[in-house]
């Protein structure tokens, strides 16, 4: 958990405790866009991002204020898994749970309409990502399900998350993603599963 919280704060956000989160019951991730202050601006600022499911099996993307309220409720198109943000650009991106087919980027303060990105040709996501250190790409875990590969798909936040290449991750399953602060080195877990066969 140390190393998940170390990446989401290089780029100005926080994690939530996992017991505070179990307790909750929604995966909530800081997006650490305004300071909590006990003032209205601070209330109606999207402080976390949880996924929730809704008992028409419809999944979504909660923000919620500094005090755990929800702000907005945005519908995903699948099940989801993890959450990322960008607070030097104000996005957030949710990923859809492997073997999925969406990224699910959007504007914090909701102003411009959340773009869908799905899976290149031959891919599919693994329900998580990080943004680099200068926060202007996301790279995402990905599987090249043709070769049984695992890669990182590259995606260029500042060209509306265009797919710019990918890396190999030397496994099959890549699932969770880091990267070391103050570098360009990424850390991925392999899990090995593979997922198509």
């Amino acid at each position: 958990m140390m190393e998940t919280r170390s990446s989401i704060e290089r780029c100005g956000a926080n994690v939530v405790s996992r017991r505070h989160t179990l307790k909750q019951g929604l995966a909530l991730i800081s997006c650490g866009l305004a300071p909590a202050i006990a003032s209205s601006k601070a209330l109606s600022v999207p402080k976390y991002i949880g996924i929730s499911r809704s008992g028409d099996a419809q999944f979504n993307a909660v923000l919620l204020n500094v005090h755990g309220e929800p702000l907005n409720v945005l519908e995903l198109p699948g099940r989801a898994h993890g959450v990322a943000a960008n607070a030097k650009h104000g996005f957030a991106t949710v990923f859809a749970r492997r073997p999925g087919h969406y990224l699910y980027c959007f504007d914090l303060s909701l102003a411009a309409e959340p773009r869908l990105v799905s899976a290149a040709p031959g891919r599919h996501f693994y329900g998580h990502g990080v943004y680099s250190n200068n926060c202007d790409y996301l790279f995402a875990t990905e599987n090249d399900y043709e070769s049984a590969r695992g890669v990182v798909g590259i995606y260029n936040v500042i060209q509306g998350y265009q797919r710019v290449g990918e890396l190999d991750t030397h496994g099959v399953g890549p699932h969770d993603i880091i990267s070391i602060p103050n570098s360009n080195r990424l850390i991925v877990a392999n899990g090995g599963i593979r997922t198509h066969h």
